[in-house]
């Protein structure tokens, strides 16, 4: 059951990043979308900037599950955690050194940083509610 688990958590990452792939690039690059109406009062249009700048939370998701069920050692499951704070310490500081519309630029990408330690942390959480439920049950 446990490799049928871990086989699900990695069809389900690579599916979810090449959907975030596609939504960053509707973000960004402004492909046509679909349903894109600007007087609609329902506002479908704003699903694809809010998917762009916040559906990656699903791939770290699976990904950290994923770490966290696979590896032994308690430092190799910190490895993504450490790769995203290296990153996002890589933007602080290049928001902080730039000069004119460079911080734009530098304040998105920390900002495409939130989505990835929110799914790091909800990874966390499953993953320690899921190791007490297998020591209460023991």
């Amino acid at each position: 059951m446990k490799n049928r688990v871990n086989q699900i958590l990695l069809a389900a990452f690579f599916l979810t990043a090449a959907l975030y792939v596609y939504f960053l690039l509707v973000w960004i690059e402004g492909i046509p979308r679909p349903f894109y109406d600007p007087n609609d009062p329902f506002r479908f249009y704003e699903l694809w900037v809010y998917l762009g700048v916040g559906f990656h939370v699903v791939p770290c998701f699976c990904l950290q599950l994923l770490v966290c069920r696979m590896a032994k050692s308690p430092w190799v499951r910190l490895i993504p955690v450490f790769l995203l704070l290296g990153l996002a310490s890589w933007f602080t500081m290049g928001l902080f050194t730039a000069t004119g519309w460079d911080n734009l630029g530098w304040g998105l990408l920390l900002l495409l940083c939130a989505a990835p330690a929110a799914g790091y942390a909800l990874a966390w959480a499953v993953y320690g509610i899921q190791r007490l439920r297998q020591h209460i049950n023991q």
